[in-house]
């Protein structure tokens, strides 16, 4: 909370227990469910983090989020910020975010946005994976 403040990441508005959608639910900014590394979480209303599974532009804030988490921590790795003396502060499996998981992730919104916007029941539909070897 002390990281995020007291607003949804998503829509800036504060967190209101007492109407429906509007309270605080941790959200994992990379769908990762299993994740459950602080750089991996944020928090949002309950009803912005139902229509983030199909939000292409929610995506994309939660990923930048997940950036910057990460910037931070590797920021405060290295100057040692609430660390003891001569020790490491480490989130396991985490030294920063490489190209490669920022390409994973983004595939995964990409073939999201994909399948929701051409067909899948016609003769005209595109394969993801078709297309996806046919960009790279």
């Amino acid at each position: 909370m002390d990281r995020d403040g007291n607003v949804c990441l998503y829509d800036f508005e504060p967190f209101v227990d007492s109407i429906p959608g509007m309270g605080r639910r941790l959200d994992h900014l990379t769908d990762n469910e299993r994740d459950n590394r602080v750089v991996n979480l944020g928090l949002a209303h309950e009803k912005c983090n139902r229509k983030k599974v199909n939000d292409y532009d929610m995506k994309l804030v939660a990923l930048d989020k997940y950036r910057e988490n990460v910037s931070q921590l590797v920021k405060a790795q290295r100057e040692g910020v609430g660390v003891g003396e001569g020790q490491k502060h480490t989130d396991p499996g985490l030294d920063e975010l490489t190209e490669g998981d920022v390409n994973q992730i983004i595939n995964k919104i990409t073939k999201l946005e994909l399948e929701t916007k051409l067909p899948s029941d016609s003769d005209d539909a595109i394969s993801y994976n078709k297309t996806l070897r046919n960009i790279h």
